[in-house]
């Protein structure tokens, strides 16, 4: 597994214990529930304003963390993201494509993924949320 403390973008990040106390990223309880979802919402908007969100995403993402708010994201999120890029590798495999251009096309697809989030980080609330409903 990669090492969250040896990654040199994380000691940007608010999250990292000097500023918010890391457990805002890591709820306990079930999703669904109000306290829990309240607690995932401020951490998402610490995310949405963090200047490594990507970073932190692409870690989470390369390192499958199963638990805990990491780039804007939940587990599911990015298990969905993770399901997106597969199935754009997919589509490749059925075009008898080679093992590299695979990996190509599924880090390409991640990328996207990654880089909507940056982009969702940089919109001002309102059009955050425009977008956000657009998608509902």
């Amino acid at each position: 597994m990669l090492d969250i403390y040896e990654q040199d973008w994380y000691t940007r990040g608010p999250c990292n214990g000097r500023d918010i106390d890391p457990d805002t990223f890591f709820p306990e309880g079930t999703p669904g529930y109000s306290g829990y979802d309240q607690i995932v919402d401020e951490a998402k908007a610490i995310c949405l304003g963090c200047p490594v969100i990507a970073e932190c995403l692409r870690w989470a993402v390369d390192s499958r963390q199963e638990y805990g708010v990491w780039g804007a994201t939940e587990q599911n999120e990015r298990v969905a993201m993770m399901r997106r890029a597969s199935q754009a590798g997919s589509l490749a495999v059925n075009r008898y494509a080679t093992n590299t251009e695979i990996s190509a096309m599924i880090a390409a697809a991640l990328e996207r993924e990654v880089a909507y989030v940056k982009h969702l980080a940089e919109l001002d609330e309102d059009a955050r949320q425009r977008v956000l409903q657009k998608q509902g």
